[in-house]
């Protein structure tokens, strides 16, 4: 048995909204950079996962094991 009850759906997957694979890979670049260039703003060239200034020396990092220790 089969049956369709005729209900329509409003849907947005017209051909002008669809993507093709270059369309897509463009817009995640374009907005990958623009991403990247607000963090740049925001951060500067810092990445994050500097280490403090105390112990960036390997006379800091000795002294700061000595002390924990």
């Amino acid at each position: 048995m089969v049956a369709i009850d005729g209900t329509k759906v409003h849907a947005n997957a017209s051909h002008h909204c669809n993507l093709d694979y270059e369309q897509l890979a463009r817009e995640i670049i374009k907005e990958a950079g623009e991403i990247d260039a607000a963090e740049d703003e925001l951060y500067g060239d810092a990445r994050g996962d500097e280490l403090p200034e105390h112990l960036q020396t390997a006379e800091g990092r000795r002294a700061a094991l000595a002390e924990a220790k």
